[in-house]
């Protein structure tokens, strides 16, 4: 899945990480990662781990598990994962996401980025490569969802304000 938005003349393209899938191709990705790599430019390129449902893996607000959860290979195929998320998830669908709820999320994942990669250099192509590497090896993946990231992205101080609510 994948989708495109356009925002006030920046360009978020957003797509699901999908190991599972027989069309999944890591070098193909890294490419893409590296093109869109710049929102007022290219494009920024947001990959959910392993889906979008990824943004409803929260079995509490917040989440004491969050920053550890991950997903197996196994869980992937015939909506595993999916199911998964419908089960546990404190949120239910991503409609319920309400003013209250969203700055605990951002902040969670916000975490869990900065956790996964400290830094700011090619933040997004340095978790990809992880992601990458840790299913060859440990056929896992981080459960996260960077979609909601281009708020620190468009404008940090907005963003950090936001959460800190």
């Amino acid at each position: 899945m994948s989708l495109f938005l356009i925002i006030s003349l920046r360009i978020l393209l957003i797509f699901d990480f999908d190991p599972q899938d027989a069309r999944f191709n890591s070098d193909g990705l890294c490419k893409l990662q590296n093109l869109f790599s710049e929102s007022t430019d290219q494009g920024q390129l947001y990959i959910n781990y392993p889906m979008i449902e990824s943004l409803l893996d929260f079995s509490s607000l917040p989440d004491p598990f969050y920053n550890s959860k991950e997903v197996s290979k196994a869980m992937l195929y015939r909506s595993g994962y999916k199911n998964h998320v419908k089960e546990i998830s404190f949120v239910g669908k991503i409609s319920n996401i309400s003013a209250d709820i969203f700055p605990i999320i951002l902040n969670q994942t916000f975490i869990k980025f900065r956790d996964l990669v400290p830094g700011d250099d090619d933040e997004y192509m340095k978790l990809l490569k992880l992601q990458i590497e840790r299913f060859c090896n440990m056929e896992t993946v981080f459960v996260f969802n960077t979609s909601v990231l281009f708020l620190k992205d468009y404008n940090f101080q907005i963003f950090f304000n936001y959460i800190k609510r």
